[in-house]
């Protein structure tokens, strides 16, 4: 049985302490609704720090993006 897409994210973080944007989630995972990954993770006692970041997009446009990254447990 495969692992539930939140079960994925965890252990990315556990393994990533520079966390993880919800493009890369979707290119890694197939996870189209990180928010609510990262939602239930903290429902479920984990500290997932949302981290607002700006950067550039492949044409030199703004953007603005998210990193999760995991704290530890509440």
């Amino acid at each position: 049985m495969s692992k539930a897409q939140h079960e994925m994210v965890l252990d990315y973080l556990k393994e990533h302490k520079e966390g993880i944007t919800s493009l890369q989630a979707y290119k890694m995972f197939g996870i189209m609704q990180m928010p609510k990954r990262v939602f239930n993770l903290r429902k479920m006692g984990y500290d997932v720090r949302s981290t607002p970041k700006t950067g550039k997009n492949r044409f030199g446009a703004k953007v603005n993006y998210v990193v999760y990254t995991l704290e530890g447990r509440r």
